[in-house]
């Protein structure tokens, strides 16, 4: 059973300073999240992970990042455009590897359209996940060198089963799952896709990173824990039935309250039984 003691937080650098004791003492679950952004990667990124470093200094806890997203499609079937998606998931591990990192976050293909596609379609399946191999070939194998998860969080997924089976398919401890609760609500809400906590229930042992944020489910709010209608209670009561730890991490547009939602989360974390 999972104790869930980490719950962390997903901070640009230049938020990381007034969470630092709490992240440290805690050894707290932590994502930095400037690496995500292409013109950052394109650039000067190494200054930034200079300045994470030491800020950071001899951190504790289990650290990542977020790697580039906007636009990349790991199951893209036009050959220019995959090696686009390569290039750039590659730039991440190499600010990744540079910072320490052990995950990156990279988002899944699959959206209602394709969900409905490969459903009940195994030529189609076996299609996407042919396109997801050419696409993460290098960079998972980059990921398995440097000691980095690739960790496929939620966007569009109406069933976790199916992207549970494409991850099971590489047969890689360095490629795992990730759930946005809010990702989830928001489907759940619009498309009738299970709750959060039946997302976890599918993920089961693949699942390695959590996004914890709070929705209405209208649009992807980011709101923090308890300002919409997320059922933490059982989303934390799923969490526990797991072996694994997965990275539980607070991304929230409210960083100056990330510390606050953590205790508030805290409550629902059961507590495990004595035994007399």
């Amino acid at each position: 059973m999972a104790t869930l003691s980490n719950i962390g937080a997903a901070l640009m650098t230049d938020q990381l300073e007034p969470h630092l004791d709490w992240l440290k003492n805690g050894a707290r679950d932590l994502e930095i999240q400037d690496f995500y952004q292409a013109d950052l990667l394109d650039g000067d990124w190494r200054s930034k992970v200079d300045e994470a470093t030491k800020l950071l200094g001899d951190y504790p806890g289990r650290m990542g990042i977020h790697g580039p997203f906007w636009g990349l499609d790991i199951a893209n079937p036009d050959p220019l455009m995959r090696e686009g998606v390569q290039k750039r998931l590659l730039q991440g591990l190499g600010a990744a590897e540079a910072l320490g990192a052990s995950h990156m976050v990279v988002h899944s293909p699959i959206d209602p359209w394709l969900h409905r596609h490969i459903l009940h379609n195994d030529k189609q399946r076996h299609y996407v996940l042919d396109l997801m191999k050419k696409t993460l070939e290098q960079p998972l194998a980059e990921a398995e060198r440097i000691g980095c998860t690739l960790v496929i969080e939620n966007i569009k997924d109406l069933d976790l089963r199916l992207l549970r089976d494409l991850v099971s398919a590489f047969d890689s401890a360095s490629l795992r799952m990730s759930i946005d609760v809010g990702h989830a609500y928001c489907m759940h809400i619009q498309h009738g896709a299970p709750t959060p906590d039946q997302y976890v229930a599918a993920a089961g042992s693949y699942l390695a990173h959590v996004h914890l944020q709070d929705s209405d489910g209208y649009i992807d709010r980011h709101w923090l824990p308890g300002e919409g209608d997320i059922g933490f209670k059982a989303l934390f009561e799923e969490l526990a039935k797991l072996e694994q730890e997965p990275r539980l991490i607070i991304e929230v547009k409210n960083k100056a309250a990330v510390q606050e939602a953590a205790v508030w989360l805290e409550r629902f974390v059961p507590t495990p039984a004595v035994t007399i």
